[in-house]
């Protein structure tokens, strides 16, 4: 399971947060509260799912 966030700039970054990379569930909301903003509808239906935003 993937999510893409971009910056302010445009600059796309993409997180996989399956099992052993549980650590950039926490990364994730970092970025949205430095500014950072999901991409697509999937990564917004993802984020809601697991409680990261």
């Amino acid at each position: 399971m993937k999510i893409k966030l971009m910056s302010s700039n445009g600059e796309v970054i993409t997180l996989n947060l399956s099992f052993p990379y549980i650590y950039n569930r926490y990364k994730v909301k970092k970025l949205l509260k430095e500014g950072y903003s999901l991409v697509g509808e999937e990564d917004v239906t993802i984020a809601l799912k697991l409680k990261l935003y």
